[in-house]
C-alpha cells in the first residue's frame, strides 16, 4: 500500500498533494476546538428538534382535517351560526299542513301553473 504522500496529484490541477501538503492553515488551541464543537452539537441538536416537529406536522393536519370533517358533519361546525341567524328555536313553533291543502286544485289535476308575472315561467303540463 502506498503512502498518501508518496501520491502526486491531488484533485486540483496544476496543484500536486505535495504543494497541499505545505499550506499551513490556523489552527484554534485543543480548549477552543472543544467549545466550537459543544456549540455546534446544541445547534444541531436544535436542528434535530425543529425536524421531528416538522415531521410531525402532516399527522397534526391529518388529524385537524378530522376534527373538522366530524364537526361539520355533526353540526357542531355551524352551531354558533346557527343560533344567531336561524330564528326557530324547534319545530315546536312549526304547524303542520296536509299536502292537498297546500296545492292549488289546478296542480293536485295535473293541470300547468301560471305564473302570472312572467307566463313564459309557468310550469308544463
Amino acid at each position: 500500500m502506498k503512502s498518501v504522500q508518496s501520491e502526486k496529484s491531488s484533485a486540483i490541477p496544476g496543484i500536486s498533494r505535495q504543494d497541499i501538503y505545505k499550506i499551513q492553515v490556523p489552527l484554534p488551541p485543543l480548549q477552543e476546538q472543544r467549545r466550537i464543537v459543544v456549540a455546534l452539537e446544541k445547534l444541531l441538536a436544535k436542528c434535530e428538534a425543529s425536524k421531528q416537529r416538522c415531521d410531525r406536522i402532516p399527522h397534526i393536519l391529518k388529524r385537524f382535517r378530522q376534527s373538522i370533517l366530524a364537526a361539520a358533519c355533526s353540526g357542531r361546525l355551524t352551531a354558533d351560526w346557527r343560533a344567531q341567524n336561524l330564528q326557530c328555536d324547534s319545530l315546536e313553533s312549526w304547524k303542520e299542513e296536509k299536502i292537498g291543502s297546500l296545492l292549488s286544485e289546478d296542480l293536485a289535476n295535473g293541470r300547468s301553473v301560471v305564473d302570472a308575472q312572467d307566463p313564459s315561467q309557468s310550469f308544463p303540463v
